[in-house]
């Protein structure tokens, strides 16, 4: 699933720059998010030390992140090379890029900070999930969903940095414990008809223009996906 929403996120962008279109890629990407709940829930369910989970995705995302922003603002040194538009290589912004703060040397990026700012809250989420059930987990997933529609809080990051799927995450996490409960029994009958139900409107929607709205049917759909 994770290598079909990566190939997606090719052919947006690859279509973007031959044709105008309304659609971001959006889509594929709020998939990453609910798989990356899923798999995170699973992994602090194997060990909910917090020390732990900050330190394995600090080496996961940060890595990557730092040889990437210092390619290419030697790239812009040498030879004059940027993408889309100018950004600031000034020494305190390649360093806010690196560490995943800020995402205008490579605007790709900014969802690399939101799984970053996605740490606490998937942590917050487990506690909670662990000690009182569901109930919380669920009422932080309609805070976090009634704030998507709030643009300060969508673009609190500045750049492409967008936070309005950020509950996505937390419905990941909340898919891998159902899912936990129901591998327990066999799957219903109808499941592969609701999963083709729900691709085809993931589909659907992914090729619209993105809102509050469309995030919410395709966190939907990929959370059916799981």
């Amino acid at each position: 699933m994770r290598g079909y929403a990566a190939l997606s996120v090719l052919a947006f962008h690859a279509c973007m720059l031959s044709w105008d279109m309304v659609a971001t890629g959006m889509a594929p990407v709020v998939v990453f998010f609910v798989l990356s709940g899923f798999l995170l829930a699973r992994s602090l369910d194997r060990d909910p030390d917090p020390v732990t989970f900050v330190r394995h995705r600090l080496f996961r995302l940060l890595p990557a992140a730092v040889a990437t922003v210092l390619l290419l603002t030697l790239a812009y040194q040498t030879f004059g090379f940027y993408i889309g538009f100018l950004p600031s290589f000034d020494p305190f912004n390649v360093v806010l890029n690196a560490l995943l703060i800020k995402s205008d040397i490579n605007g790709v990026m900014w969802s690399l900070t939101v799984e970053c700012v996605a740490v606490p809250v998937i942590l917050i989420s487990h506690a909670l999930l662990r000690r009182h059930g569901t109930t919380p987990v669920w009422l932080l997933v309609a805070f976090l969903f009634a704030i998507a529609f709030w643009g300060p809080y969508v673009h609190l990051l500045g750049g492409f940095t967008n936070l309005a799927p950020l509950y996505a995450f937390v419905v990941g996490l909340l898919v891998q414990s159902s899912r936990t409960t129901l591998t327990r029994g066999s799957q219903p009958p109808w499941a592969a008809t609701i999963a083709a139900i729900a691709l085809v409107v993931l589909v659907i929607v992914a090729v619209r223009k993105q809102t509050a709205v469309t995030i919410a049917f395709e966190t939907l759909c990929a959370s059916v996906l799981m």
